[in-house]
């Protein structure tokens, strides 16, 4: 399952050493503790872009509970990744917290690490990842003759709406 282990920073840490930390590791989160261990909330490189960066506040005096998106939407190390894709679809989340059921972050979810596991566990066998090559590049076929007609009869909307019915018939048997 994609979960890594996010760094965890208490509320009053400064986000200049949040965002050292993550330009450094290369980590996209982090998550922020109470002094129970509990999750309290989440910085991403999103809330930095828009919290901090476009409005000019200063990295070396902002604290992270003061640009932190608190008590986060969190799941259960058992959610299964479906179930997680799809709180993260409902919530426009790029990463979605792992905790215990103390509340203890454990993990975090990222939507491309999920995303790919799940087409990846989808399609493990040759026998499915041939069939899904087929579909794929039958259904580019379908695509680009419906887009040759489109340009002969001036509708892409009739043409669009044909490629997407020939691609979804065949992608999604």
């Amino acid at each position: 399952m994609p979960v890594t282990q996010p760094m965890a920073f208490s509320g009053t840490t400064r986000v200049e050493s949040a965002a050292r930390y993550m330009a450094k590791s290369r980590a996209t989160a982090v998550v922020i503790v109470g002094e129970d261990g509990r999750l309290r909330g989440i910085l991403t490189e999103r809330d930095i872009l828009t919290r901090i960066a476009a409005r000019g506040a200063e990295l070396h005096s902002t604290t992270l509970e003061s640009v932190m998106t608190p008590e986060p939407d969190s799941v259960a190390p058992e959610t299964p990744l479906d179930e997680v894709l799809a709180a993260m679809h409902r919530g426009h989340y790029r990463h979605l917290p792992v905790v215990d059921d103390a509340g203890a972050p454990l993990g975090l979810h990222d939507v491309l690490e999920v995303t790919y596991d799940l087409v990846l566990g989808s399609y493990a066998t040759a026998e499915s990842a041939r069939a899904m090559k087929w579909r794929v590049s039958h259904a580019l076929k379908v695509y680009d003759k419906t887009a040759r007609a489109s340009s002969l009869f001036g509708s892409t909307a009739t043409a669009g709406a044909a490629c997407g019915a020939a691609a979804k018939s065949l992608l999604f048997p």
